[in-house]
């Protein structure tokens, strides 16, 4: 049974506070990189790539940009 989220989805919504944090004026690295985290850990195992592949590849996306802006604030970034 394919479990197939609905377009109003938590990750969604998640994904949408986040672009809209990053147009903030003054929003800081760290401020996006917690909430990066708080979505990676939030839905961790929760995607099939076989049967959720958007939203499989938007949390994978977000755990790359989360370690990117690790490395750039010279940082080690946890895996």
């Amino acid at each position: 049974m394919k479990n197939t989220l609905a377009p109003e989805s938590p990750i969604w919504n998640r994904v949408l506070v986040l672009a809209e944090s990053m147009d903030e004026p003054g929003c800081s690295i760290e401020h996006i990189r917690n909430l990066l985290c708080g979505l990676e850990e939030g839905f961790a195992d929760t995607f099939d790539p076989a049967e959720d592949f958007p939203e499989y590849a938007t949390h994978r996306l977000c755990g790359s940009l989360r370690r990117l802006l690790a490395q750039m604030e010279g940082q080690e970034p946890l895996q």
